[in-house]
């Protein structure tokens, strides 16, 4: 007698890759603390902006500003993105969080239209998943103050 053979089913699952580890969101601290510090001052000037963010206010705590990009980043900028689309503003942002050249040039000019400083002289490039994104600038028309960071994180902390 001949040993049973198990049966094979028609088809096996396919299974995806996992996704490659290591952050979404890459960059220098410096210009990662600069997005962030620009998110948690737009919220404060932007009470009618949402988002979905566990805990304190975006950018009262202070790993909100440490320049290492989180979900609490993501979910901030998430709400930027989804605000300025709500505005009508141009361009239109893709809604993802994430950070690509428009939205980032679009980070920094509203954050010189509510009155912020950001300094000309170091563009903002971050590289999502591996890509890198378009370079975003403060327009050399502007005055730079020497730096966005100081001036932020003081109206971040509240201070005046």
């Amino acid at each position: 007698m001949t040993p049973a053979t198990p049966a094979t089913p028609a088809s096996s699952p396919v299974l995806a890759s996992a996704p490659e580890p290591g952050p979404v969101v890459t960059g220098s601290t410096e210009q990662i603390a600069t997005v962030q510090i620009m998110l948690a001052s737009f919220y404060r000037e932007h009470p009618d902006a949402t988002y979905a963010v566990a805990g304190a206010q975006y950018g009262a705590d202070p790993a909100d500003l440490a320049g290492v990009w989180t979900d609490r980043t993501t979910s901030a900028y998430l709400g930027f993105e989804r605000w300025w689309n709500s505005k009508g503003k141009r361009p239109s942002l893709e809604a993802d969080g994430l950070p690509d050249g428009d939205s980032v040039q679009a980070l920094i000019n509203q954050t010189l239209a509510d009155g912020g400083s950001v300094d000309a002289r170091t563009p903002i490039q971050l590289s999502v998943r591996g890509a890198q994104q378009k370079a975003a600038t403060a327009p050399t028309t502007k005055k730079s103050s020497g730096g966005l960071a100081p001036l932020l994180l003081l109206a971040a902390l509240g201070a005046s």
